[in-house]
Formats: structure tokens, C-alpha cells, sequence
């Protein structure tokens, strides 16, 4: 027997509406719905990110209806650099269009006018 309980639910949008934050950093781990939530995210909310984790899997997105470009054609992350996450916790940076080709992956993404703090990132 499984208990039941009844939750609130509002898109990321509605929750930020209004609200002012400090250097802010977003975790998405959403196993392949990370289009709803960054789709659900006003142009202008998601640039209130300073930097956004989250794990691209192209297999994931297509068990959740959604083709790997559509996400990574959304306008919000077309204003952040793309840093490939590898397994020893060093990044390199990567471009958007090369992204699709990839399985799974972590990665970080960094406000454009945050970038100047990564200089250690090979290209």
C-alpha cells in the first residue's frame, strides 16, 4: 500500500517572480525533463543565474518526449557558456552545437559576464 499525498506544484518562473538573489546557482537533475524546467523559466529570471548545473542525456530527454536539440535551443541558455563536467572535476568549455552529439554528461553553465573568473577553462 502506497500512501498518497496531495503537493503544491508551480514552474520555477511563478517561484522567482519578483525576487531579487545574490549571485545565484541552479541545480537541475530532472532525468530528462530539464526542457520543462528551463522552458518554464522567463528570458530575464534565467539570466538571474550566475551558474546552472545540470546533466544532459539525449536518452533521458527522448524517454521524456523531447528531441536534445530542442533543449539546447532554448534562448535563456544561448546567454551561457557550456563547461563540460569530466569525472576528476575538471571542465572544459564546449560549444552548444557539439553538445547533441554527446550521451550523458554534467555540465556547468556560466553567465557570459561570469566568465572572466574561469580563466583556467581550456578551450
Amino acid at each position: 500500500m502506497v500512501d498518497q499525498i496531495e503537493v503544491s506544484v508551480s514552474t520555477l518562473g511563478e517561484i522567482l517572480s519578483g525576487k531579487m538573489l545574490e549571485s545565484p546557482f541552479l541545480k537541475v537533475d530532472t532525468e530528462g525533463y530539464e526542457y520543462n524546467v528551463f522552458s518554464g523559466v522567463l528570458p530575464d529570471h534565467g539570466l538571474s543565474f550566475d551558474y546552472i548545473v545540470f546533466e544532459y542525456s539525449g536518452r533521458s530527454l527522448k524517454m521524456a518526449g523531447v528531441e536534445p536539440t530542442r533543449l539546447l535551443g532554448i534562448d535563456m541558455l544561448s546567454q551561457y557558456l557550456f563547461c563540460l563536467i569530466h569525472q576528476d572535476g575538471s571542465m572544459t568549455r564546449r560549444e552548444v552545437k557539439d553538445i547533441s552529439a554527446l550521451k550523458s554528461d554534467y555540465f556547468l553553465l556560466v553567465k557570459e559576464d561570469k566568465v572572466a573568473g574561469l580563466e583556467f577553462l581550456p578551450s
